[in-house]
């Protein structure tokens, strides 16, 4: 299976995002991201703007087996779900499920894709990065951020990063 996540950051976003893409580079071989924007938070969250990317990864586990691995790449990063005012609190790490496609999935239907503006753009220019057709059209994409993630630089445009070693 191939899994979409939104990955995003606006506490140290800098530092926090190449950590967990780093974290998710531990279990995959591979990880393929659309360029890293920088985007304001929406709604009333705390701190500054975030940077956010679409990020594709390939495993053989099960959702279910994995979110908690994800969730704690959050906690071990300073994400407090359990906080009352989770909502509404700044995020050192935010990695959201967006797709999950079966293998050899070439096309998508757009109402298949998720409408949130911070997602959108990145995820469809990923899916063009894959290969995979869509009806949604094109969104403009801000100039991408360079960030240094596992010994090289990314953000600027669609990349595979492969896992160390």
């Amino acid at each position: 299976m191939r899994y979409l996540l939104g990955i995003g950051s606006n506490v140290d976003p800098e530092r926090n995002v190449p950590r967990i893409l780093e974290a998710l580079l531990e279990t995959v071989e591979r990880l393929d991201a659309s360029r890293v924007v920088r985007t304001p938070p929406i709604g009333p969250i705390e701190g500054g703007d975030f940077l956010n990317l679409v990020v594709a990864l390939e495993s053989s586990h099960s959702l279910a087996e994995l979110q908690p691995f994800w969730q704690s790449i959050e906690t071990r990063l300073g994400r407090d779900r359990e906080h009352p005012d989770r909502k509404r609190r700044s995020r050192e790490a935010d990695i959201d499920h967006l797709l999950t496609l079966a293998d050899g999935v070439r096309r998508l239907d757009a109402a298949d894709l998720p409408d949130e503006p911070f997602v959108r753009p990145a995820l469809l220019e990923l899916l063009q990065h894959l290969g995979i057709r869509h009806q949604a059209g094109r969104l403009p994409l801000p100039e991408g951020v360079p960030l240094r993630v596992a010994g090289r630089w990314i953000g600027e445009r669609p990349t595979s990063l492969t896992a160390p070693g």
